[in-house]
């Protein structure tokens, strides 16, 4: 992916008594470290249009709390309001501080040019450098020590402008679970070239129904590797029995699924009063197949019935689209309330574009860490063998990647001996910004990495049961 500068070229980098305050300069002058600035400091007019350098997720956005070692980037309480936009885990994060305010929520995905934010002057040192714009970028499986805390020079990545490049590809990062939702009227979808984490894929509805583009948007599915969540269209008349319409969707199902996939019953046709039919197909469903499922509706719906059955045992993929528009859910992500449901999924859009399909697509996100959702086997094969296990701690970039795990909550858990608090705090007293990586790891015990890998053992061992 190529990259672009977050303010326009007009904008000029800010001098401070003689010196460009660019990245590298003043080390060592008791407010940068041995390597020198981490960034770039824009002299930008606050109130300036802050775009996002390329597309991604935002990791972060506000003030930051707490202390250095409790976030993934090491930052701390001087950056003001700052925003975080992850690229990907093969490609680089940006750091954006001082800004006067954002325009997206922590989970939003971001398209290259976006206006994200804009400058300001927030948390700045009286009579220094002035109303700016902080800018810092972190190539890939960077490591946090070192003489610039593992910033690197932006224009290692950036090399135009908004108004000189186009977008192009679509990445998403492994902490926030992305996904998109095709049916036969994707029939021609490479799934691939979205960036997706993951696909809801129709395929069944009624009684007899398969859709005629489930097996082709499945092999693209498969071969982007992504997990798939099946789902059935719901037709509750009273010529259609809830356990047939159950059966009739599992025959399909069934020679298809792979560790790791889902099922969801998509209620959005008739008598969506009929609370009772959907437990029954839920039921059914889920029994027949071994596997827990979801149900998909609007927040209408969710809202206006009674679901108390079905919101004991099944998590709601919630359809509300708000400013519907193709990039997401315009300036404020903030999922509408669904009261009394547990949330797995949102699905923000239903006009959104990306590459690999020239239509309308819809845009979702899994709550998977915020509504205590499953972790799948995939992830505990990932996290387990590429962040837990000795080597890792010894090879150094994947600290970073520990540091986004825990920070994203994979390890909270309700009565286990390790949760994600606690093991930020033993890395805190471990990782501090003087420390080498030689030795960090030498400080990380390989008790610590079991200990961990148990207790992901364990949530999977209690998901099975």
């Amino acid at each position: 992916m190529s990259y672009i500068w977050p303010l326009d070229a007009t904008v000029p980098i800010s001098v401070v008594g003689g010196i460009v305050r660019d990245f590298g300069s003043s080390p060592n002058d008791g407010i940068n470290p041995a390597g020198g600035h981490t960034g770039d400091d824009y002299a930008a007019v606050i109130g300036t249009p802050v775009r996002a350098p390329g597309d991604g997720v935002i990791a972060f956005e506000g003030w930051v709390e707490g202390e250095y070692w409790q976030n993934p980037w090491w930052l701390d309480g001087k950056g003001g309001i700052v925003c975080v936009l992850d690229c990907g885990d093969n490609e680089p994060t940006f750091i954006m501080g001082h800004l006067s305010r954002t325009v997206v929520d922590k989970g939003q995905w971001v398209k290259k040019g976006d206006i994200i934010a804009y400058t300001g002057n927030t948390t700045t040192i009286p009579g220094g450098v002035g109303p700016h714009l902080h800018f810092e970028a972190l190539p890939p499986g960077y490591i946090l020590n070192g003489p610039t805390y593992g910033r690197v020079d932006p224009a290692r990545y950036c090399a135009g402008y908004w108004a000189d490049a186009a977008p192009d590809q679509t990445t998403t990062s492994s902490a926030f679970v992305f996904g998109i939702d095709v049916s036969m009227h994707q029939a021609s979808i490479d799934i691939s070239a979205t960036g997706t984490r993951w696909v809801a894929i129709k395929a069944t509805e009624g009684i007899g129904y398969a859709d005629t583009a489930l097996d082709s948007n499945l092999a693209s599915a498969r071969a982007a590797g992504v997990p798939v969540y099946f789902y059935h269209f719901a037709r509750p008349t009273a010529d259609n029995d809830a356990t047939i319409e159950a059966d009739c969707f599992v025959r399909n199902v069934q020679p298809r699924y792979q560790p790791g996939d889902g099922i969801v019953l998509d209620w959005e046709a008739e008598n969506q009063d009929d609370t009772a039919w959907a437990k029954t197909w839920l039921d059914a469903a889920s029994a027949r197949l071994g596997l827990d499922a979801w149900i998909y509706m609007n927040t209408s719906t969710a809202t206006t019935h009674d679901w108390a059955a079905v919101q004991a045992k099944y998590p709601l993929w919630q359809a509300d689209y708000g400013p519907n528009t193709e990039h997401g859910f315009g300036t404020a992500r903030t999922r509408p309330d669904a009261p009394g449901w547990n949330v797995a999924a949102w699905q923000y859009s239903s006009v959104g574009r990306l590459p690999g399909y020239a239509g309308d697509l819809d845009l979702n996100i899994i709550y998977r860490t915020e509504n205590n959702m499953a972790i799948t086997e995939a992830d505990a094969k990932a996290i387990a063998h590429q962040l837990l296990i000795k080597e890792a701690w010894t090879g150094g970039p994947q600290v970073s990647l520990v540091l986004k795990a825990l920070y994203e909550g994979f390890y909270v858990g309700g009565d286990s001996t390790v949760d994600g608090e606690s093991l930020m705090t033993t890395l805190g007293k471990i990782l501090t910004k003087s420390a080498d990586p030689a030795a960090i790891a030498a400080a990380m015990p390989t008790a610590l990495a079991q200990q961990v890998a148990a207790e992901l053992g364990k949530r999977l061992q209690g998901e099975a049961a």
